[in-house]
């Protein structure tokens, strides 16, 4: 159990690689291929059970139970993180009045743990903040969406159901990339891999086990 909580550690951090990133010329509004960008995410509250293969920096590896529920409309998140033997390792709720942490065992009880950790699961599953800067689709069928929040651009590509969201600080800096993987359940992805770029970047694999309709 130490050896999984230290190597838990790196994913607290967010280490970015350069890589040229320019935005592409010809980006309009258009509601139907924004609304075809946004179908990578869920659009009803779900609660699911992933699988999570850890693949952390320097050679770690680690396999966890994660149990989310999600609710786009009000943005609260609840995540629970488990070791393969059903120890809590992390549980913890976030919403916009805060994040408050249930229980965990240190330091992953920690709150700005918690936030990073559902910042992720943010990422996964709910549509970016800020200003859609336009749209497109491509020579090849793909479309591509971009919206931009203070010094940071989101982009979701997507072709033949295959979906790639990438997260890039500034112009050149791609801080998280997330690759969905058909098919999908319930509005849910059943493979979903999250990568951070640079020396001490970690990725994790998902893989979706149960999903439940929460009801709203």
């Amino acid at each position: 159990m130490r050896r999984a909580v230290c190597f838990l550690l790196p994913l607290c951090c967010l280490l970015f690689q350069c890589a040229h990133q320019e935005k592409p010329a010809g980006l309009t509004i258009n509601p139907e291929i924004e609304k075809e960008c946004l179908s990578v995410y869920p659009s009803k509250s779900f609660r699911a059970v992933h699988k999570i293969e850890a693949d952390l920096p320097f050679g770690g590896y680690e396999t966890f139970i994660g149990v989310t529920e999600v609710h786009p409309d009000t943005g609260l998140i609840k995540v629970i993180l488990l070791s393969p033997e059903g120890i809590t390792l992390l549980d913890a709720e976030c919403s916009s009045q805060g994040t408050t942490v249930n229980s965990g065992i240190p330091p992953l009880d920690k709150k700005d743990f918690a936030e990073k950790f559902s910042d992720n699961i943010r990422f996964l599953f709910m549509p970016p903040k800020g200003r859609l800067e336009g749209s497109l689709t491509n020579s090849d069928s793909s479309c591509l969406c971009i919206w931009t929040k203070d010094n940071f651009r989101t982009e979701i590509k997507k072709e033949k159901g295959r979906a790639v969201l990438s997260e890039i600080e500034g112009s050149s800096r791609i801080s998280r990339q997330v690759v969905f993987t058909p098919p999908a359940t319930d509005g849910l992805y059943s493979r979903m891999t999250l990568q951070t770029k640079g020396l001490g970047g970690y990725r994790l694999n998902f893989e979706l086990l149960q999903t439940e309709d929460t009801g709203n």
